[in-house]
Parts: C-alpha cells; sequence; structure tokens
C-alpha cells in the first residue's frame, strides 16, 4: 500500500478504535492526523538543519519562527533541546527588533489593506479580531488593573506586541515595549540555561523555571499568519 495512504487508514483505525464517547478523537479528519504527524516530522527535521546548516539558519530567522498554528505542534516533537536552540535564536531576533522598532501611533491599518476577498472568512474573522483587542488593549494601557496583570502575567505574543505598539500613545506604547523587553530578555535567559543544562557536563544540575521554557516560547514568539 502506497506510505501516504497507509498513513491515513492508521488515522482511521485509530478513530475507529476510540471509545464512542470520546466525540473529539472519532471526529477527527484522518487527513489532519496525517498532515500533523508529516509536519510534526518536517519540524523535527528542522531542528537538525537549523543547528548543522548555516543557510537553513538564515531561512528560520527570515520566516520569524513558525505561524501560530505550526509553533503549537512544537511540543507534539519531544525535542526540547532544539526548539530551546531554535528560539533561543529568534528570542534574541526579536529583542533586536524590539530595541531597534520605532514607536508609531494611531489607528491600526492591517485590516484595511488586506485583500479580504482572497481570505478564508475564518482568516478574515481573525484579523478583525486582533485589531479590535489590540486598539482596546491600547486604550486600556492607563488602567491600573490591566498593566497590573501585564506585568504579572507573560505578557503578549510578539505579534500582538506590534499590533497594540501600532495603536497605543507614545507614552504608553514607550512604558509597554519596556515591560515587554525584559519579558524577552528573561525568556531569553531561560532558553539559553536550557541549552547549557542539556550539555552531559550539567546534567547533575537541578532544574528551574527553565525547564519548560521551550514550552513557553512558541507562545511568545509568533509570526502573523
Amino acid at each position: 500500500m502506497e506510505p501516504s495512504l497507509k498513513e491515513i487508514l492508521t488515522a482511521l483505525q485509530q478513530a475507529s478504535a476510540a471509545m464512542p464517547e470520546d466525540r473529539a478523537v472519532r471526529m477527527r479528519c484522518p487527513v489532519c492526523i496525517s498532515v500533523r504527524a508529516s509536519v510534526i516530522r518536517g519540524i523535527k527535521s528542522h531542528f537538525v538543519e537549523f543547528i548543522n546548516d548555516p543557510e537553513s539558519r538564515v531561512k528560520l530567522r527570515a520566516a520569524g519562527g513558525y505561524c501560530p498554528q505550526h509553533a503549537e505542534l512544537l511540543p507534539s516533537t519531544g525535542d526540547a533541546l532544539g526548539a530551546a536552540i531554535l528560539y533561543a535564536d529568534l528570542t534574541d531576533q526579536a529583542i533586536e527588533k524590539l530595541q531597534n522598532t520605532p514607536l508609531r501611533s494611531g489607528l491600526l491599518r492591517r485590516v484595511a489593506s488586506q485583500k479580504k476577498l482572497q481570505q478564508c472568512p475564518a482568516c478574515l474573522q481573525q484579523s478583525e479580531a486582533e485589531a479590535r483587542y489590540a486598539l482596546a488593549l491600547a486604550a486600556g494601557l492607563n488602567n491600573r488593573e490591566v498593566w497590573q496583570e501585564l506585568e504579572a502575567g507573560a505578557g503578549l505574543c510578539t505579534t500582538h506586541l506590534e499590533l497594540t505598539l501600532q495603536a497605543a500613545p507614545a507614552e504608553t506604547a514607550a512604558k509597554l515595549k519596556q515591560l515587554e523587553l525584559q519579558k524577552l530578555q528573561a525568556l531569553k535567559v531561560e532558553l539559553e540555561e536550557a541549552v547549557r543544562k542539556h550539555d552531559y557536563r550539567f546534567k547533575h544540575e537541578a532544574w528551574g523555571p527553565e525547564k519548560d521554557a521551550w514550552l513557553r516560547a512558541p507562545g511568545k514568539i509568533t509570526r502573523p499568519k
């Protein structure tokens, strides 16, 4: 049997073997399952190329990492070291970009400039919602409760940070930019520490908050669709 068809058949069999009450598993598309497995294999391959091939490193940096949809697949690869190395590099790139990006105020123009007819309806809705929420957050940065939550939490992903900075007044944009630089720099330290502790010379050292940095990084370092 042709390999791809065999994978689809296996996915169908797994869905059929699921318990009747597990509707979520039984209703999964077998092609989606097969495509997901193929993408995970590709991501694993990208990690190897990123570490060993300078050209691949340049391409991944130019791409800004994985889209949000595919970034969610990184934990499925189980390659904590590869993900930490990749996102340490991308975090450094994000820090450099944010440090060198001038602040801009004014309304978002992203939605208006898009060719809406060429978009999937769900993608269009997402773009409009992103603009709406970015504008709302930008307007609420002077709210003490909002700001406290931003300080206490992980902050914004780089995609939505950029949108919010574009929409915010100069003073609050500068404040948000500084906060996010601190969070990105802290993440970079954790990722670098995770890479170091994968070295056999330091494997005896206890793990701290850097242990799951490779799982958190894809949610922080994102790129628009």
